[in-house]
């Protein structure tokens, strides 16, 4: 089975919230997830994350390839406000 499993900092990139937020929705059982192999990393299903947002009304997530919601807000920004935001974002979401 090659099911799209993502890290906790992928998952808040493609809702587009702080990762703290993410970690919490993981780490209080909301959002199902598993232990990474021989890691403290957790990893959550793609359908899992799916079933969430549409169970809490949020908008649906970009499709699997395309640019997250961070990325999609950060190419709409001019050029000069693009990096400082980059810069803000990369301290929420690692690889920003």
């Amino acid at each position: 089975m090659d099911e799209a499993l993502l890290t906790v900092a992928r998952v808040a990139r493609l809702v587009g919230v702080p990762l703290d937020c993410a970690r919490r929705w993981v780490e209080s059982g909301r959002l199902p997830s598993a232990a990474a192999p021989g890691g403290t990393a957790r990893l959550v299903r793609r359908v899992d994350l799916e079933a969430f947002v549409a169970a809490n009304n949020m908008p649906p997530l970009p499709p699997e390839g395309s640019p997250d919601l961070v990325d999609l807000f950060l190419v709409a920004l001019p050029a000069g406000l693009r990096s400082l935001t980059a810069a803000v974002f990369r301290r929420e979401w690692p690889g920003a």
